[in-house]
């Protein structure tokens, strides 16, 4: 099991007159792999707890675990680790996971900005009502009503915008692979110190569309999701987390064809590219040069030639001078300043250099969380680091108690041999069938029996209650208790559905809060910098609103489904005080204000609502669904195939 170590090793750097890039980006990579031996999670380096979290999730002994099995002499496994990072993967994968849901939203901001044709708008308004219609009353408030009316409309301007966004985005990332993406993700979180997502990463591929009346293939540019396994990642010493510090380091496996089809794009370094499509052809060639991850084992590399067999490939994002990046022909760089950078390595030659023209689009599209964040740095702790010692205690109480169930579970006899030798044969020697004379000489002056019996004492009900307690233990330290099992805990109100329902929720809260990672860590972010791409290269306008947009995580949905809740109650009174408000001067537009947001907040079309009758737009403003689905510009890809 030492090669699982082993799943990077440093790299020999390439001549720097031959790839200056690629001589950089290795010697980085050399120093973030001897970082991972360096660093401390707990009282273990992180290479340490890698191997420890992958060996109690696959059920694998540790050397020194294994000795104490086979001391022993039981090697029977309950994996603690498994059961509850399962748990936990169940319930992420049910919130994360939906058909056509994503667990964050989209929403403007509470106090809109006044556009400069809202200005205008509001400054022409002003003009007609002085020159036209004669005003004269109080020119000041005229203004001041004038603007709040106006930022109604911006702000369900941006409320529309917003919606439609946020259905774009669901298309995108349901196109992109979010669910297959957030099956690994979830898994990495429970398991390991940090789980990371890659993406949105701008891909540009041929895919099927409908055109006309007719199936057509047609390339196009869209964006992908990718979980990074953990043993697939590294990062600088200095990175606190994936935007901040030197940089960040992925490992990607490429076929022949992945290679073939990279070289076509613009983004890509061709030349480079048939270079390392030459050098795969020697007998020599090193297509594992980063070593192996213990999840992907190594494949045929015989069958390179028919795109069975993978090489590595290095993606590093970090900073790099003006000066370094012009010799790969970027331009509009200053060779004083340092800027984001994506370079991609295969084997010590350089083949994509990618520096994002827009400041707002300057962000590394991946993200890392914790299922326990403790501190402000990469790597916190998973649901197996926590419970490593108590399931270690667990399982070496269940080995003594299936020892002594085992020694308790028949009588040890002891026979004479000279007595017994006589009539039985050498087969039935040692054996003791049940319903069986057994014949033996008299011994004379002696009574002792040719036979005698001793028991071993059964001691399974104290281990039994030592295995209780470790498991008891194992739900206080995981905050993860056996009520998530759907185990019946307590008694009294604990037994009714109130108090059930009230236990499961409190069950829940370690949970909740570590989704709430997720949601800061990597929800808001990824999705800002999607929201980010659509508002500088999409080519909808009914997608941009003049307000600001919020990305938010799976909180957001309960704020939503919170605001469908105070639409139903608003509905309610207004209902129940309908004479009264149908005796005021707005009383029938209020009316109508509350039972379009109700029906709004159930999804039925604004063009719908739009005929029902007059509206007053206030601040909780009308759901309105987004434009048709429109489709991706067709800009050159900036991120991996």
């Amino acid at each position: 099991m030492a090669d699982v170590y082993e799943y990077a090793r440093t790299v020999e750097v390439p001549p720097k007159s031959r790839d200056p890039l690629a001589n950089i980006t290795i010697q980085r990579f050399n120093e973030a792999v001897r970082w991972q031996s360096q660093e401390l999670v707990g009282d273990r380096s992180l290479k340490t707890v890698l191997r420890e979290c992958y060996d109690q999730f696959n059920g694998n002994l540790s050397c020194r675990d294994q000795e104490i099995a086979d001391e022993i002499g039981v090697d029977a496994y309950v994996n603690l680790s498994a059961m509850k990072a399962g748990l936990v993967q169940s319930f992420l994968m049910e919130t994360l996971v939906q058909a056509s849901t994503l667990p964050f939203t989209i929403s403007p901001t509470p106090i809109p900005t006044l556009s400069e044709s809202a200005k205008y708008e509001i400054l022409a308004q002003i003009q007609q009502e002085i020159f036209q219609n004669n005003y004269s009353g109080d020119l000041q408030a005229l203004v001041y009503n004038l603007k709040r009316t106006m930022l109604r409309k911006e702000y369900d301007h941006a409320k529309r915008a917003a919606e439609a966004m946020e259905k774009l985005m669901i298309d995108q990332c349901l196109e992109g692979r979010w669910n297959t993406a957030m099956f690994g993700f979830s898994t990495d979180f429970t398991v390991y110190p940090f789980a990371v997502l890659h993406g949105p990463v701008p891909v540009r591929r041929p895919r099927l569309q409908w055109s006309g009346d007719k199936l057509h293939t047609k390339v196009e540019t869209f964006y992908e999701f990718y979980s990074v396994s953990p043993w697939d990642f590294w990062y600088s010493p200095d990175s606190p987390d994936t935007q901040r510090g030197t940089g960040i380091f992925i490992r990607q496996r490429w076929t022949r064809q992945k290679l073939l089809e990279a070289a076509q794009m613009r983004s890509y370094i061709q030349s480079n590219i048939m270079e390392v499509l030459k050098g795969t052809e020697g007998y020599d060639y090193n297509f594992k040069w980063m070593s192996a991850n213990p999840d992907q084992p190594d494949d045929q590399l015989a069958m390179w030639a028919n795109c069975s067999a993978t090489v590595d490939v290095l993606i590093h994002y970090g900073y790099f001078s003006g000066k370094e990046l012009k010799e790969y022909h970027i331009r509009n760089v200053e060779d004083t300043q340092f800027y984001n950078a994506m370079i991609t390595v295969i084997n010590g030659i350089t083949v994509q250099v990618v520096v994002p023209p827009n400041p707002n689009l300057n962000i590394r599209p991946v993200h890392t969380a914790s299922f326990y964040k403790t501190h402000d740095r990469i790597p916190s702790f998973s649901i197996p680091q926590r419970i490593r010692d108590v399931e270690r205690c667990y399982l070496t109480t269940l080995r003594y108690l299936i020892s002594n169930a085992s020694s308790a579970s028949g009588p040890i006899t002891e026979a004479d041999y000279a007595r017994l030798s006589k009539y039985m044969t050498d087969e039935d020697l040692g054996k003791l069938i049940p319903n069986t004379v057994y014949l033996a000489d008299s011994e004379i002056g002696t009574n002792t029996p040719a036979l005698r019996f001793y028991s071993i004492p059964s001691v399974m009900g104290q281990y039994m209650q030592v295995l209780q307690y470790f498991m008891d233990l194992v739900d206080r330290i995981s905050n993860i208790p056996a009520a998530l099992h759907g185990t019946a805990q307590g008694s009294g109100v604990n037994r009714t559905f109130r108090g059930a329902a009230m236990l499961q929720g409190n069950a829940t809260k370690s949970i909740k809060a570590a989704m709430g990672n997720i949601d800061h860590f990597v929800f808001e972010p990824m999705g800002q910098l999607l929201y980010n791409y659509n508002m500088v290269y999409h080519s909808d306008e009914s997608i941009k609103g003049d307000c600001k947009v919020l990305a938010q995580g799976s909180t957001g949905l309960l704020q939503r489904e919170i605001d469908r809740q105070n639409s139903y109650e608003i509905l309610q009174l207004t209902a129940a005080a309908g004479n009264q408000l149908t005796a005021m001067p707005n009383g029938a537009a209020i009316l109508t204000w509350a039972l379009n947001n109700v029906l709004g907040n159930m999804g039925v079309p604004s063009e719908l609502l739009s005929q029902a009758g007059p509206q007053t737009p206030g601040p909780t403003g009308m759901a309105a669904p987004g434009p048709a689905e429109p489709s991706m510009p067709a800009q050159e890809a900036a991120g991996n195939m």
